[in-house]
């Protein structure tokens, strides 16, 4: 998943469910960021500064992205998100 146009292509699969939120390994993205694409989903990942080897994302749709209060790159393969669920907010 080393393209955007992967990706999209992700995204439209990922229609089909009820899920907001999606948990994705192997990702292949070098550093960590969010990024957003133009229909309003989002992933933020974390994975190493130059290879393209193991790294994890979060794949959000917009009500997911709108309930991300934050999140925090830990290495290739563990990132942490807060999300407030049922109006209840992440201790801090």
């Amino acid at each position: 998943m080393n393209q955007i146009s992967k990706t999209e292509q992700v995204v439209k699969e990922v229609r089909k469910y009820l899920s907001q939120i999606f948990v994705l390994s192997e990702i292949r993205w070098t550093g960590n960021g969010l990024e957003k694409f133009g229909d309003g989903y989002a992933m933020a990942f974390s994975g190493q500064l130059s290879i393209h080897r193991a790294d994890v994302g979060l794949l959000m749709s917009p009500l997911g992205r709108k309930a991300m209060t934050n999140w925090n790159p830990v290495n290739e393969q563990i990132m942490t998100a807060c999300f407030v669920l049922n109006h209840k907010k992440c201790p801090s």
